[in-house]
C-alpha cells in the first residue's frame, strides 16, 4: 500500500494543495507510525544495539531505523527545508526486501556492484 500511495503522488504540487496529496500525506503520517510502532516492538524485542542479536547488529533493520527516522524527521511540523527528505520514502519499499530471500540477494548483489 505505501508504494501504491508513493506511486499516486504529484511531485509537481510540492506544497500538497491539491486534495489527492493531502490525502496521500495523511496516509504518509499513517505509514510513518506503522513502521515506527514495528521498529519500536522490534527493539524492545530484540534491544537496541549492545547484546550480538541486537536490532541494529543486522544491516536490513539499520536501512529500516534511517527509513523511520526520516519518516518522523519529515511530518514534524515548522521545520523548514525538510520536504526535500520526504523523497527518501521511497526506500519504504525496500523494507519487503527481506520477506522474499531471492529480492535480498538480487538487492544486496546490486548493491556490492556499484562500487
Amino acid at each position: 500500500m505505501n508504494s501504491m500511495a508513493l506511486s499516486l503522488r504529484d511531485y509537481q504540487d510540492t506544497e500538497s494543495s491539491t486534495l489527492k496529496n493531502k490525502i496521500l500525506d495523511i496516509f504518509d503520517i499513517i505509514f510513518t507510525i506503522v513502521y515506527t510502532g514495528e521498529a519500536v516492538l522490534k527493539i524492545l524485542g530484540m534491544g537496541f544495539v549492545m547484546h550480538k542479536n541486537s536490532y541494529l547488529r543486522e544491516t536490513w533493520n539499520i536501512l529500516d531505523f534511517v527509513v523511520v527516522l526520516i519518516g518522523l524527521v519529515s511530518i514534524l511540523p515548522y521545520i523548514p527545508n525538510l520536504k526535500a527528505l520526504r523523497t527518501l520514502r521511497v526506500l519504504r519499499p525496500l523494507r519487503s526486501v527481506k520477506a522474499v530471500p531471492s529480492m535480498k540477494r538480487l538487492v544486496g548483489s546490486l548493491l556490492m556492484s556499484i562500487p
